[in-house]
């Protein structure tokens, strides 16, 4: 498989994390507010998240029954970006499958060999995602990976994975994989796109929540509470 040059990845530090938590609340508030007078035509648009991709690690992609992930993902790895495709997906597959079991299925149809795809059969939600994969990385001894889900999934995927791996040494890029559902431009023009919107906000204000208590427990353990 051809190598690809690489532009350099993520290399600036990121601000505090209490810093960063202040933001996105902000940023999420300011977006509901505008959802509910009907005056945020743009908000579509900010849920995607897309970067050039660079030579990496690994590829993580996420599961949720979005086909165009996997195809999105094995492209980038028949161009030469990554040898390793890490599928993490622990909900129910296909049949008796878990999520990362079925992309796995499909990926060898694609092409892929058994031994370039490495799976996460536990997590269940975009957070378990990002914790679950850094240790699967740590264990390949990764430094970069690029993280790969549909287009209106990618602001929370950035936020999360982010938060976990923040310390973690590991460099990362995020790719969107286009969604045939939604549309970010026009995000009202049908039902499906409106409610995937407004749940991915809802869902973003449930996270940083989340990121919010983990970290308390975190820096609580440290101080052995």
């Amino acid at each position: 498989m051809k190598r690809v040059s690489t532009p350099h990845a993520h290399g600036s530090t990121a601000p505090p994390l209490h810093r960063r938590l202040a933001v996105w609340a902000i940023g999420v508030g300011l977006a509901v507010v505008g959802i509910s007078v009907g005056s945020g035509p743009r908000l579509g648009e900010w849920l995607v998240v897309s970067e050039p991709p660079a030579q990496a690690d690994a590829i993580i992609v996420l599961g949720g029954g979005s086909r165009q992930r996997l195809q999105t993902a094995v492209k980038l790895w028949r161009e030469g970006y990554a040898p390793i495709l890490l599928l993490s997906g622990g909900a129910p597959g296909t049949g008796p499958l878990t999520q990362a079991e079925t992309m796995a299925a499909k990926a060898r149809l694609m092409g892929v060999p058994a031994r370039d795809l490495l799976l996460d059969n536990r997590s269940t939600t975009t957070f378990q995602n990002a914790l679950d994969t850094l240790p699967l990385l740590y264990g390949r001894g990764a430094t970069s990976a690029l993280v790969v889900s549909s287009d209106y999934h990618m602001r929370r995927v950035e936020f999360l994975f982010a938060a976990v791996y923040a310390s973690s040494g590991i460099r990362l890029r995020f790719v969107a994989a286009p969604s045939l559902r939604f549309h970010s431009r026009r995000w009202w023009s049908t039902p499906q796109s409106a409610c995937i919107t407004v749940s991915e906000y809802a869902k973003l204000a449930v996270n940083v929540v989340e990121v919010v208590l983990w970290e308390m427990t975190r820096f609580m353990r440290r101080l052995g509470m």
